[in-house]
């Protein structure tokens, strides 16, 4: 079985690596502008994320677009994605896997707890910390954190969601009381893809806090707004790859090996 890598990270490198130790046939193109003639495999594995903020294929090199990358793949040929799909052929996106968005969200909580302590002046122990949400990253952060700090509350919407972080032995409170509450945290971990810290939020912060933007499209955190008022926003997305490129591979292989196993 052939399989073709696009891209170049430490993590498609440690993917490569691992096909090829058992026995697949694997083919690498670090930049896109190499890719001349059709692309003739079982399945093509895109980058992580597969687009950038300019719609383009998050490769290095000249940009190219999805569509023009997708025309030079044959239609039986299965396409691993993370967030792009296509009408032509049979695309697994890897945002929708549990097997590995549960994985990668260990990465990302290590990762998080990692910039935090880079970046505050308060240790994790003495801090107020608020988690928004109760997601996957959520609540591998929270777990994470219990034993490094005393007081760990999550927000979020869903009641659901709050009764499992209070039953868990978290502080909780809905996100409707979210700016009567915000002044009382010193590091907030934002993990909400929408609008949530908003300028109405920042006006009542701490102007010590710290926020952790996880969100990967910083959706969540008006961060010009926040920096403005002094308040220091860190934008963290792409953690795995940053902290640990090679977990982030070897997980990444796990599900490609999963799906290929799942399409015999």
């Amino acid at each position: 079985m052939k399989i073709c890598i696009i891209g170049k990270s430490k993590r498609l490198s440690t993917l490569e690596s691992n096909l090829a130790d058992k026995g697949f046939l694997v083919e690498t193109y670090k930049e896109c502008e190499h890719i001349t003639d059709e692309i003739n495999c079982d399945y093509v594995v895109l980058p992580i994320p597969s687009i950038n903020k300019d719609g383009f294929i998050n490769t290095n090199g000249r940009p190219i677009a999805a569509d023009d990358l997708f025309s030079k793949i044959p239609c039986n040929t299965k396409i691993i994605t993370c967030g792009i799909s296509s009408e032509k052929h049979t695309t697994i996106d890897l945002n929708t896997r549990e097997d590995f968005a549960y994985l990668n969200a260990v990465p990302t909580a290590e990762g998080a707890i990692f910039t935090a302590l880079e970046n505050s002046e308060i240790s994790l122990f003495e801090s107020n910390i608020l988690i928004t949400g109760f997601g996957r990253v959520s609540k591998l952060l929270a777990d994470r954190l219990r034993l490094l700090c005393k007081n760990i509350t999550v927000t979020a919407r869903s009641q659901r969601d709050l009764s499992l972080a209070e039953a868990i032995g978290y502080n909780c409170f809905n996100l409707c009381s979210f700016k009567e509450k915000i002044y009382e945290f010193d590091l907030i971990f934002q993990t909400i893809p929408s609008p949530i810290i908003t300028k109405e939020i920042i006006e009542q912060m701490n102007k010590k806090s710290l926020i952790i933007e996880l969100s990967s499209k910083s959706a969540g955190t008006d961060c010009s707004f926040a920096e403005f008022c002094g308040i220091k926003v860190v934008h963290a997305p792409g953690l795995p790859e940053k902290i640990s490129p090679i977990t982030a591979g070897n997980i990444l292989t796990k599900s490609v090996l999963s799906i290929i196993d799942e399409y015999k």
